[in-house]
């Protein structure tokens, strides 16, 4: 549980240790295509863990920050395509419906495009999930998140207590949305 007074960056820790074990929760499910959802909560998982890291600038440790933000931005890029493509075909009658029963057929050959392509996509995904680049991410990456103690160089705001570091965010967005809203 996050507490305001534990240290920042083991309240960071918690938070993309969470992350990751929904990831890695979804993995599998997304690599069988069994249901769209877990493609759809894999990706906000790694949506989310790279939000974290964007601002973990100065709590987490340099030497693991930068490395696991670039790998977080490849398996971002992987997910993006096919799970854009789950997004048209799933909402397909939606966004083809209000165009009438005459239009709509003439659109089949768009359709067929996109389900070829959507399947060309999951099995780009498949590959790189499935890849020795992938599977070491997440190995490396969740047993740092539970590594103690750390060996890394602590930046100065790691020891800070979490709830002092958040407030501070937090406010600092709050005068950002006010100065450009």
């Amino acid at each position: 549980l996050l507490d305001a007074d534990m240290a920042a960056i083991d309240g960071f820790r918690l938070v993309l240790a969470d992350l990751a074990a929904t990831i890695t929760a979804n993995w599998q499910g997304t690599i069988d295509q069994s249901d769209p959802e877990f493609l759809h909560d894999l990706r906000i998982a790694v949506r989310s863990t790279r939000t974290v890291l964007a601002n973990a600038k100065q709590v987490l440790p340099a030497a693991r920050l930068a490395p696991i933000r670039s790998e977080f931005a490849w398996l971002a890029d992987l997910t993006s395509t096919p799970r854009d493509l789950d997004v048209y075909l799933l909402e397909w009658s939606n966004y083809t419906g209000p165009l009438g029963r005459e239009v709509t057929p003439m659109l089949e050959p768009v359709r067929d495009l996109l389900e070829r392509r959507r399947a060309d996509s999951h099995i780009e995904l498949e590959r790189g999930l499935r890849s020795k680049r992938a599977t070491t991410l997440m190995r490396t990456w969740q047993a740092w998140l539970v590594e103690t103690p750390i060996s890394d160089a602590l930046p100065r705001r790691a020891d800070r207590p979490l709830g002092r570091l958040i407030a501070k965010r937090i406010a600092g967005a709050h005068d950002t949305l006010l100065e450009h809203g």
